[in-house]
């Protein structure tokens, strides 16, 4: 509970940082003007962008998650060679919602090297708000405002 805690808390704040450079690099926003669609959909390819020491994949030096439709996966890289923390399963979005349900069905830790805990365990269900814009995509705890977790889009399909 505390690692999956420890996942969303990091996810909910680097989201936000990200947010927050944005908006100060590109200036002021005026409603109405120069934005096409401000909301970008979630499925696609995306980096974790927050450092990996502050969430669930301690270690690890690379950090990638696809979703699509019904569906998610991440795969946790670590320097140590051995094969990369693979996770899959279920992911449900509801329509009228920001919040993102994640079950993990599969988990397959690293077979060489040192071994890697996962931050989730299979069939417990995970639930985080989820906002995306541009190429950016923030996760938080449902019960807070805070990101824990700031992920790029890796996919060249539009926002």
């Amino acid at each position: 509970m505390r690692t999956r805690l420890a996942v969303a808390v990091t996810m909910t704040i680097a989201l936000a940082e990200a947010g927050c450079r944005s908006a100060q690099e590109s200036g002021p926003i005026t409603p109405g003007v120069g934005i096409t669609n401000p909301v970008t959909n979630l499925y696609g390819e995306w980096l974790l962008d927050t450092n990996p020491d502050s969430t669930g994949f301690v270690g690890a030096k690379r950090v990638e998650m696809t979703l699509k439709p019904g569906a998610f996966s991440i795969s946790a890289v670590y320097p140590d060679g051995g094969a990369p923390l693979t996770i899959s399963g279920d992911a449900a979005r509801m329509s009228d919602s920001l919040r993102l349900t994640l079950v993990p069905r599969t988990i397959s830790a690293s077979t060489g090297g040192l071994s890697h805990p996962s931050p989730f365990t299979v069939n417990d269900t995970v639930t985080v708000v989820a906002s995306a814009a541009g190429r950016t995509m923030v996760f938080s705890q449902p019960q807070s405002t805070s990101p824990t977790s700031v992920w790029h889009r890796l996919d060249n399909k539009a926002p």
